[in-house]
Order: structure tokens, then sequence, then C-alpha cells
């Protein structure tokens, strides 16, 4: 006869194995991380929980607060992972640290949504060496940021050598439809200093579909969106209409270059244009190079290394280039008036990249998304 009672299994003790010493571990420190050092890297403080996510690229960490960058910041365990702002952010001139150092790059992703961070305030005191900016030094072929907006910050380089509003130093990494509204940058004191409305140096890395309408003062190598744009690197489909100042400090080692794109130029451009008065102030104190478009083209050993392909500038702040030696490719420099006009543009993507209004000089199409559907006043 079958008994009515149920019967319960009786458990077996339990053995240790390495598995099982694994899940505790990250059970007690709150989930497993993949990190720059093997496969679980557990976060070093377990508070840190951002607005959600879990750090991967199909999860990433939700940055929707200002506490939420102000923890990446000084997170360093997480520079390798995976982060996506959800929405605008307005840091009113809170003082953060860049992300990414030069012992430390940022190596992960960003995805800003096209969303606004406000007020952003940096100022190098020389405990971040690399480069200054929202990220200082972002380093890596798979590493990638997008669709981040950045309205009226304030960087102040001081001591470092690369200065952006956006990244110090690109190594080898890639920017992707990002810009920058208004604001104000000042660059290093150092006698070999790069500033760029956007990024300071990009050494081999890409920048596509980006924009600057920032003011940016250099004493030494100074851009509109690029300060140096070395060997390799990569400015496509990119527009500046902000302002380049140099401020140089004499003498210096070599001679001061300011452009309304780009302050030095060695690597390859195309289908931009810079809409960007360049000044120098005081002119006359020393010797240097001043360009609409390109402060100072410097060729590479090899031929055919700094390419320059349907690019063009206001002729107001001619001469399109500054100086050094004969850049293969075209820029023209063509009046205001003419930068309004679609027959100007030859070769241009208007159909799917850029976009042309009455009464206006082109803008980027992925603009109409700034800052989910609210105005990006520039």
């Amino acid at each position: 006869m079958r008994s009515n009672k149920r019967q319960y299994p009786v458990a077996a003790a339990p053995s240790l194995t390495l598995g099982t010493v694994v899940g505790v571990i990250i059970l007690l420190w709150g989930g497993a991380l993949w990190g720059d050092g093997g496969p679980f890297i557990s976060p070093p403080n377990p508070v840190v929980r951002y607005s959600g996510g879990a750090g991967y690229p199909n999860d990433p960490f939700r940055i929707s607060t200002a506490a939420d960058l102000e923890q990446l910041c000084v997170t360093r365990a997480h520079w390798g992972l995976s982060f996506k702002l959800t929405s605008n952010i307005d840091l009113q001139c809170k003082r953060l640290t860049p992300i990414g150092t030069s012992a430390k790059p940022f190596t992960g992703s960003f995805d800003g949504g096209y969303h606004c961070i406000r007020n952003l305030l940096v100022y190098d005191d020389g405990s971040t060496p690399g480069g200054t900016g929202l990220f200082g030094v972002v380093s890596g072929e798979n590493t990638t940021l997008s669709g981040v907006v950045l309205q009226n910050p304030t960087i102040i380089g001081n001591s470092a050598d690369d200065v952006g509003a956006l990244v110090g130093r690109l190594e080898g990494a890639k920017v992707w439809q990002c810009g920058v509204c208004a604001g104000r940058l000042f660059g290093a004191a150092g006698r070999d200093s790069r500033i760029g409305g956007l990024v300071g140096s990009n050494v081999g890395g890409s920048i596509l579909e980006c924009f600057s309408t920032a003011t940016v003062e250099g004493v030494s190598c100074c851009g509109g969106l690029v300060g140096n744009n070395e060997e390799k690197g990569t400015v496509q489909d990119c527009y500046t209409a902000g302002r380049a100042i140099m401020r140089p400090l004499c003498p210096l080692d070599q001679p001061y270059r300011c452009g309304g794109l780009l302050g030095l130029q060695r690597g390859w451009v195309s289908f931009c244009y810079a809409d960007t008065p360049v000044t120098v102030q005081p002119s006359d104190i020393c010797t240097g190079y001043r360009g609409g478009f390109i402060g100072a083209a410097i060729m590479a050993a090899l031929p055919n290394i700094s390419w320059v392909l349907c690019c063009l500038c206001n002729t107001s702040y001619s001469p399109a280039v500054g100086g050094t030696d004969t850049i293969p490719g075209d820029i023209s420099a063509v009046s205001r008036a003419a930068l309004m006009q679609r027959a100007t543009f030859t070769h241009w993507d208007f159909k799917i990249i850029w976009c042309l209004r009455p009464n206006a000089t082109p803008r980027l199409s992925w603009e109409d998304h700034l800052c989910a559907a609210e105005p990006c006043n520039n």
C-alpha cells in the first residue's frame, strides 16, 4: 500500500568545488563584471549601481543623474565597460575629473543617446595625466563614443598637453555623431599643448559626423574641432562654427598653429567645413601660422599621408591653410553666402549625412535628435 505521506528527499552534504567558491564570491560582491584583468572582476565598491544595467554591451550601465556621471569619473575599474546616457544632465558647473588617463585609458563604450550634458566643468590640476576633457584619454580600436552632446562646457587645461571638451587624447578609438554647443576651452600653459573644441589630439582615431560651436583659446596648437590630427587620424563629415583664438606664450619652441577646424594636420580629412573666425592676440609678438581651415600641415616621410578632400572654409578667415608644406587634396575658401548654397558642396551626401535649411550653413542630419528634441542653442 502506497503511503499518502509526502516523501521529502534527503539532502546530500554539499561538496566544495571551484564553481561553488566562485559563486559565493560573486554573490558577496554583488555580481560579476567583465573587466581588464580577466573574466570575473568584482566592482571595488558593491554600492556602485548607477541607474541600472550591468556594464555589458547588451546591458550597459545607465547614466541618468549627475551622481551617476560623477561615479563613473572616479571608478577606474569600470573604464573598460559599457555605458548609456538615458536623460539630459545639468552639472551646474560642478567640477568633474576626466574619465581615462594615460595610465588607465577609457576602453569601453559610451552611448550618449543624443542627450545633453550641460554646464560641464573640468579643471586640470595635474592629478590626471594624459589629457583633459570629459574623457581624458580614450584608447582602442573597439572603443566608441557616440551621440554625446556637451552644452556650454568649461574646460581649463592648465598643465595638460591635450585638451578637448569631449576627449583630451583619442588613441585609435572612434567618436561618432558627437557635438559641443557653445562653451569655452582654455589651453594648457605648456609650450607644446594641443587644444580642440571637441578633441585635443587625434592619434590614429576616427572622428565622424561631429561638430563644435565652442570658443577655443590656445597658446601653441589650437583648432576649432581638433588641435592636432596625427598621421592615420581621420576626420570626416564634420564642421565648426565657433571661434579659435591663439594667445601665444613667447618665445615658442616652434611656430604656433591655429586653424578653424584643425590646428596641426598630418592625417586624413574629408567633407568638412569651417565657418570659424581665427584670431591671434596680440598679432605681432610670435611667429606662427593661422588658417581659416588648417593652421599648419606637415607632410610625413611617406608621400600622400596628409590628405584633405572636398573641404571648405569661409573666405573671410583666409588663407585656408596657414603654412608649411603643400597638401594633396583640396580646400576651397568661399563666401558665407556660398556656404549656404547646396551647389557649393560637390560630392557631399545630403541624402543621409547632411541637411541644408534656408538661410543657414549645413548641419548634420542627426542634430534633429539633439537633447531628446530639446533645442541645443548655439
